[in-house]
């Protein structure tokens, strides 16, 4: 296995910063209702706030170095926009 580019350790602060700030955002009224309205409207369905954390919880070091490996190797573009 290859060293991954980050740690377990910086993968669960990673974890619990998107964990904790998803369920900040659904503390506010607002946030819930667009969050509702965006997944029928996008998904037709809606997803809990525990079902959305559920998502998170379990991925792993692998994973993360599998997806690292996998985009790193896509061919990247760059679009500027402005005055030539």
């Amino acid at each position: 296995r290859k060293q991954a580019p980050f740690s377990s350790k910086e993968l669960e602060t990673a974890k619990n910063k998107v964990l904790a700030s998803t369920i900040l955002a659904a503390e506010r009224p607002s946030n819930r209702l667009f969050t509702v309205g965006n997944a029928m409207t996008l998904r037709g369905r809606y997803e809990t706030l525990e079902q959305t954390l559920d998502k998170y919880r379990p991925i792993t070091l692998d994973e993360c170095m599998a997806a690292w490996e996998f985009y790193r190797q896509q061919p990247a573009a760059r679009v500027t926009i402005g005055p030539e």
